[in-house]
């Protein structure tokens, strides 16, 4: 059958209309049929835990199994006679059976090998962060200085460019007096002639 094909060669895809080319009432009664179904689901799941919860709850119904629970101090329950024949089939050789009681038990399946080796990667991990910290901080340190570095010489460039246009300005000022005083002069003179 051909990818994207139905029953007959039929691509039922072609009929497909996208969301935002429905009217708004379209749209609300699929989102409306999607919320159901979504809740529907949910209460399927939930129903689903707590049958099984009330199952594990439930007395053992074989006689044999209750006393050989019972004899051990155990709770004579479907939950303890599981987790029983789990370790039964553990100890049969049954690798998924070892995995479940090790896994649920609380032991874990890492050697101390293998503690070690992700303690080790922690630390790696966590040294190389603090280094990368540690170049940042340097970095925004050595950015302030500079910028500091840049507004002092800023302000002794704005207070010596002060200084050179006032001393300008004066200089300016006794040229200009200095020739008034000469064409002064300059007219005095020719009065006398």
């Amino acid at each position: 059958m051909a990818k994207g094909k139905g029953a007959g060669g039929y691509d039922g895809r072609a009929n497909l209309i996208p969301m935002n080319r429905r009217s708004e009432i379209e749209q609300r009664r699929i989102q409306s049929m999607g919320g159901k179904a979504s809740g529907a689901a949910r209460r399927k799941k939930a129903d689903f835990k707590r049958v099984l919860n009330q199952i594990l709850t439930m007395q053992v119904p074989d006689d044999v199994m209750r006393q050989q629970l019972e004899a051990l101090g155990l709770d004579p329950d479907m939950q303890t006679a599981l987790n029983a024949a789990m370790v039964r089939e553990a100890l049969a050789g049954s690798v998924k059976a070892a995995e479940y009681v090790a896994k649920y038990s609380g032991q874990s399946a890492n050697t101390e090998r293998d503690d070690r080796q992700q303690d080790a990667q922690t630390d790696r991990a966590t040294a190389a962060a603090n280094l990368d910290r540690a170049k940042e901080e340097a970095l925004k340190k050595q950015t302030i200085k500079a910028e500091e570095a840049e507004e002092e010489n800023d302000e002794t460039e704005d207070t010596f460019l002060a200084a050179l246009m006032g001393t300008a300005g004066q200089d300016w000022e006794e040229e200009r007096e200095e020739e008034q005083e000469e064409e002064k002069e300059g007219g005095e003179d020719e009065e006398k002639e």
